[in-house]
Order: C-alpha cells, then sequence, then structure tokens
C-alpha cells in the first residue's frame, strides 16, 4: 500500500515540475527551425558604400519557445549587423547561420561543360588550319617569278628554256593560291561563327554561377516566445551598393526660371533584387562599431632606462568545446565549370558591340600616344585626357582649362630613349629604399622611414623629432563624388517618393528625389580672349531645402540638350550659380590695334600701345546682363612697365592677376562697344617673352 500511494503521488509531482520548467523559460527549443510565413525587402536606406535593408517577416508562433527562420540574407551581408524587433513577442535569441547556396542544375552544368570543350577545340581545329593554309601560301608566293625593269646600260637576263613547263607550274600555283584564299574565307567564317557560340555559352556559365553565389549565404534564426501570429521586422548592412546625386537643368527663357530635377544614380550588386521598395538616401556613412572603444596607456620614456608600466593580463574564459566547422566549399560541377571557362577563348560579342570595342580602344591608344609623344625638349605636363599635351600639333581642339597634372621629372624618376621613328619609350628605374627605423613603445611597434634633414651638414644640429604621436582620430579616405564627402559633414536623409525597383545586376539608374522651379538672376559671362561664346549663368538661392551635392548636371534650354557641366555643393539657403550653356542669341567681336615708337634722349625705350575693343551683339528682344573678362600683361621685372590702363567703358582697374572686368546692361538688338589701352615700356630692341 505505501509503495502504491508513493507512485500516485509521484505523478502529479512530475507533472507541476514540468509546468514550473515551462513557465520559468527553461523548456528547449525544437532543434530544426521553422519558415516564415511571409517575408520581403521594404524599405532601404542607401549609405554611401552600402545600404541598410529592412524586410518585413510574417511568422506564427506556438506556444513555449519556437526557432523561426526569419530572414535569408546574401553573401556580402554583414552578420554583425542584423536586428531583429517584434513589438507583440519577446525576442529571445538570433542567431545567424552559414547556409550551403542552391546548386545549380547539374545536368544543365554538365552539358554546358561538354559544349564549351567541344567549341575550343573547333576553334583550335580552326586556327590550325589556317596557319597551315597560311604557311602554304607563303611558300607558293615564294615561286612566283620577281619581275625588275632593266635600268639604263644593264643587260637584258637571257631567255629561259623549258616556257611551256614553266607556265603550267604557275598557272598551278596560281589556281592552288586562288583555292586556298577561297578556303581561308571560310575558316575565317566559321571561326567568327564559333567565337560568338564561345562568347554565348560564357554568358550562360557566367549567369548560371552567379546564379549559384547570389543565393542565400546567411540564415537568421530567431528563438522567440509568444503564440500566435506576429509581424518581425529585420535589417542588416549590406555591401556592394553606391549612388551619386545626378541633375537636370532647364532653363525657361520665356519665365526667366529655371527647373530643376534632382535624382539619385543607384546601382548595386548586393546579390539580392529590390522589389517595389521604399528607398532612402542618406550623406552620412553607416556606424559599425556597437562598443565604446577603449584607449590603452601611452607610455614614452628614454630607451636606455625605460621600464613600461605593468598591467594585467586578461585571459577569456574557456568555453565548451564546439567541434570544427568546415568551411563552406564550391561545389564540384561549379569548380570544373569555372576551369572549362577559363581553358575555352571568351570567344567575340556581336559585330556591333565589337566595332563599338574596337573604337574605343583604338580612341584610348591614340589618347596614350598623345600624352607620351612629345619632342626632345617638351614638357610632360597634361590637362586631363581632353587637353593637348606637349609636343602635339596646334591644330587639336581647345580643351577647357584645367588643372595641369605634372608629372616627376625625366631625369629623375623614368629614363627616356628615342628609337628611329621618333617615338619615346619609357621605363622605371629601380631605387634603393631608404633604411627604416623600428620603435617599440610598450609592446607597440612602429615602423618609419628615417628622414634626413633639408639643410647642409654645417647649418647645425640635427632637428630631434617624435617618431610618433596621437594623432586621434582619422577620417576615412573617400572618393570627393560620393554624398558622404560632399555633405561637407552634414547629415542629410533624402526621400524618394513612391517604391522602385533596383535590380542587382551593377547597372545605374536614376530615382527621381525632386522637381523644383527657382527664380534665377541671369547673367552672360563672356571671355573674349578665350572664347567668342557667351556663356549664360544663372545666380539662385537654394530654397528646395534639401542639399545640392556635388555631382553631374544635363543642361537644357527649353526643350534642346545643350551639354553637360559639374555642380559644386550647396547648402539650404546658401547662393550658388548655375551654369545654363551657351546664348547662341549673343555675339562676340575682339579686335587688338598696336603701335610702337621710341623714347628717351640716352636710355632708349620702345613704347608699344594696345587698344583692345570688343563688340557685344544682343540679338534677343530683351535686354541682358553682361559681364565681360579681361586681361592686361603683368610685369616681371625692373625694366619692363605697364602703364596707362585706361577705358571708355569704365572698367574696373586691372587686380593682382591682371584682369579687367565690365558689367553692364546691353539694350535689345544693340550693339555695345567697349575699348580700353595700356602701355608697355621696355629697353630699346628687347624681345619679350610672353606666358
Amino acid at each position: 500500500m505505501a509503495r502504491a500511494s508513493h507512485r500516485v503521488l509521484s505523478i502529479p509531482l512530475a507533472l507541476l515540475l514540468c509546468g514550473a520548467l515551462a513557465d520559468s523559460g527553461e523548456a528547449t527549443a525544437p532543434a530544426a527551425p521553422t519558415d516564415a510565413q511571409s517575408t520581403r525587402i521594404d524599405d532601404v536606406l542607401v549609405y554611401s558604400n552600402a545600404a541598410r535593408i529592412t524586410r518585413r517577416a510574417r511568422v506564427r508562433l506556438g506556444r513555449g519557445l519556437t526557432r523561426v527562420r526569419v530572414a535569408t540574407l546574401p553573401n556580402l551581408a554583414r552578420r554583425a549587423t542584423v536586428q531583429v524587433k517584434c513589438n507583440s513577442a519577446r525576442v529571445l535569441r538570433v542567431e545567424v547561420i552559414r547556409s550551403r547556396g542552391v546548386l545549380p542544375r547539374q545536368k544543365k552544368a554538365r552539358e554546358l561543360i561538354k559544349k564549351l570543350r567541344a567549341a575550343a577545340a573547333q576553334r583550335r581545329a580552326v586556327t590550325d588550319e589556317s596557319s597551315t593554309i597560311q604557311s602554304e601560301l607563303g611558300f607558293l608566293d615564294g615561286l612566283r617569278p620577281s619581275t625588275r625593269r632593266p635600268v639604263a646600260g644593264e643587260r637584258r637576263p637571257p631567255a629561259g628554256i623549258y616556257v611551256a613547263a614553266w607556265q603550267r607550274i604557275f598557272g598551278w600555283v596560281e589556281t592552288r593560291a586562288s583555292a586556298l584564299r577561297k578556303r581561308l574565307l571560310v575558316l575565317a567564317e566559321k571561326r567568327h561563327a564559333v567565337d560568338r557560340e564561345l562568347y554565348r555559352l560564357h554568358v550562360e556559365g557566367k549567369a548560371l554561377d552567379l546564379a549559384s553565389s547570389a543565393s542565400g549565404a546567411w540564415q537568421v534564426v530567431a528563438t522567440m516566445r509568444g503564440g500566435g501570429a506576429h509581424d518581425v521586422t529585420v535589417s542588416y548592412l549590406v555591401a556592394g551598393v553606391r549612388w551619386v546625386p545626378s541633375y537636370d537643368l532647364r532653363y525657361l527663357p520665356s519665365k526667366r526660371a529655371v527647373q530643376a530635377d534632382y535624382y539619385a544614380m543607384v546601382r548595386q550588386r548586393s546579390g539580392e533584387d529590390w522589389s517595389g521598395v521604399k528607398l532612402r538616401f542618406s550623406t552620412t556613412l553607416p556606424t559599425r562599431l556597437l562598443a565604446v572603444p577603449e584607449l590603452p596607456t601611452w607610455t614614452v620614456g628614454r630607451k636606455r632606462d625605460f621600464f613600461p608600466t605593468p598591467r594585467p593580463r586578461y585571459e577569456p574564459a574557456p568555453g565548451r568545446w564546439r567541434p570544427r566547422r568546415r568551411g563552406y566549399r564550391v561545389p564540384r560541377v561549379l569548380r570544373e565549370l569555372r576551369r572549362a571557362m577559363s581553358a575555352a577563348p571568351s570567344g567575340a560579342r556581336p559585330r556591333k558591340v565589337a566595332k563599338k570595342l574596337a573604337e574605343l580602344e583604338r580612341k584610348v591608344e591614340q589618347l596614350k600616344q598623345r600624352v607620351y609623344r612629345g619632342k626632345a625638349g617638351g614638357s610632360y605636363g597634361f590637362a586631363g585626357l581632353g587637353g593637348r599635351a606637349d609636343g602635339d600639333s596646334d591644330d587639336a581642339p581647345p580643351a577647357e582649362p584645367k588643372p595641369a597634372v605634372k608629372a616627376p621629372p625625366p631625369a629623375r624618376d623614368i629614363a627616356r630613349s628615342e628609337d628611329a621613328g621618333g617615338s619615346y619609350h619609357l621605363s622605371k628605374r629601380r631605387y634603393k629604399r631608404r633604411p627604416r627605423r623600428r620603435f617599440d613603445f610598450d609592446g607597440r611597434t612602429i615602423s618609419g622611414q628615417i628622414a634626413k634633414p633639408s639643410g647642409s651638414a654645417a647649418a647645425g644640429p640635427t632637428p630631434t623629432s617624435v617618431p610618433w604621436t596621437d594623432v586621434g582620430y582619422v577620417a576615412p579616405t573617400l572618393d570627393p563624388d560620393l554624398p558622404a564627402a560632399a555633405a561637407e559633414g552634414y547629415r542629410f536623409v533624402l526621400w524618394a517618393p513612391g517604391r522602385h525597383d533596383i535590380d542587382s545586376d551593377g547597372k545605374d539608374r536614376r530615382v527621381p528625389l525632386l522637381k523644383k522651379r527657382l527664380a534665377v538672376q541671369l547673367v552672360h559671362r563672356i571671355v573674349p580672349g578665350r572664347s567668342k561664346a557667351a556663356y549664360l549663368q544663372g545666380k539662385l538661392t537654394n530654397t528646395t531645402g534639401r542639399p545640392i551635392l556635388r555631382g553631374q548636371a544635363n543642361l537644357f534650354t527649353g526643350s534642346m540638350f545643350s551639354g553637360r557641366s559639374f555642380l559644386l555643393t550647396s547648402l539650404p539657403g546658401k547662393s550658388m550659380r548655375l551654369p545654363l550653356g551657351v546664348d547662341d542669341g549673343v555675339k562676340v567681336a575682339r579686335h587688338t590695334r598696336q603701335s610702337t615708337v621710341s623714347s628717351g634722349v640716352v636710355f632708349k625705350d620702345d613704347v608699344t600701345r594696345y587698344t583692345v575693343s570688343i563688340e557685344v551683339s544682343n540679338n534677343h528682344g530683351y535686354p541682358i546682363n553682361v559681364e565681360v573678362v579681361d586681361q592686361v600683361p603683368v610685369k616681371l621685372g625692373q625694366k619692363v612697365t605697364v602703364r596707362n590702363f585706361a577705358s571708355k567703358a569704365q572698367m574696373d582697374q586691372p587686380d593682382k592677376q591682371g584682369r579687367v572686368r565690365w558689367r553692364g546692361r546691353v539694350k535689345k538688338r544693340s550693339v555695345q562697344k567697349i575699348e580700353f589701352s595700356f602701355e608697355i615700356v621696355r629697353p630699346k630692341d628687347w624681345e619679350l617673352r610672353q606666358q
């Protein structure tokens, strides 16, 4: 009886213990996670070099603890930035697990490998046959007789023998050579077809490879509590994303206003497509540091009697043993496909694409030759690819003035040699590396070059310097065209209205951000000494409430495209100048007259008087504001003087750079004449140089 009563009491006690464990949350969750009912990308915050993706998932939880696979992330996702949030349920734990990508179809990959190998073998056979025919044609060409006109007074060669036999031999040579040339044409067409097939197979193989690598590489598994259906938000950072601003500026002549369209050029190769998402664009960089950084002890002292400060040594607590995780291995079929693609030639693109690529390569080679081709005394300074390198002909079109980038002197960094054709070959010279010194401060090793004193040995003792010092926070180096660098330290978030689709193919897509009409003050800037065009510029105030960041701008005048320009950063409330293109309704003419006389009794001087006249013709039916900029020379030396500047049009006096300006208003359908003069005095028979 006692044993029976003990068994009866043990059953409810066990039930009570199970219930207590369930209530305390110590029950174990199921091993296999369940999938979310639905998941989609809803919102994307695009930074300069990354993006934060926000996913919405619908999950259904059972009683107790439930493990749910809430999202599958691409390979470029940063696992340390994953955040899971749920307002109606409790998230107890989040795991980011490496998953094996979806393997390509075995049959399709095997067939593609066979086709690649067969096409490569066919191309080798065509190439070998073409080489054999070329060799045979060279041999046949050597059998042809060489005819040469006899020189006056030279004896004619004796007549040949067996004329009929040689005629048959030469006839056979011509027939054979003609047949071989026809065969070469057939082989060329066949080789072109094989190249097109190889290119198609390479494109198909790359698509199959990308489809395998772009599949989900990380699984986000959340352990949650709370029965029923819940909405879960998952956010994470991905790399391979970039955006830059772009603008369309349309000048409306009838309304004297500028229609400004603000776009964001987005491209991404993150491994997942964004379909119907809300887009936001930030001018900041994402924050990935979750813990507050700690400053180590910085100790300095004399090396001979330097004793570092002892510090406690922290060792991590031993963790429980875990089996070694094997890294992700590329599938065997995929490895064989990559080997076959690397062994087979890449083939040729279609004719139009190949023709365009050949033309681009030819232009690049011409630009390289223009830059590196010069005369023996020429310099190597050039202004961009559009500028003219020293040593080229003067009939090249004038380029937009850019700051010249001077290469190092050839005598120091490069060795220059000239061949028989006049071309220069540049080869780098190798120098011995300067000795390095290593500094050790409390276990911290700093390496640096030994600095040489700038003065001579007799100038005094060598100055001592600290080999390393605390420089504090160092900002990351960014491309100046990125919004994070163009925003000048300000934080802005730009919203794109509506929802948009951005595929993961690396192509640029324009996302509209803002469209607004701005009042503008127009002025025609004219530099008659360099150009006869009147450049229309507009001065406006940024009243959009958003920053106008550094970027490319397409210029329109009415419905006509007038060119492209580059805008600088303008914050809200600041004024800026917008280039609006060339106004063909304003014509400019410039004429220069000069006369030279001698003055002085003992020491003769040559005095040259220059008179510059400028005519600005306004053909519009309304008056325009004009700013004309010209220049006078700036003297270099004590014996050359520039004096007696005078202007009938009340121009400004020359500044330090010698520039003179005239600002005024030109009436409709009228001509404004501007004239100024100056004198240059120099010793007699001096030849002046100008630059």
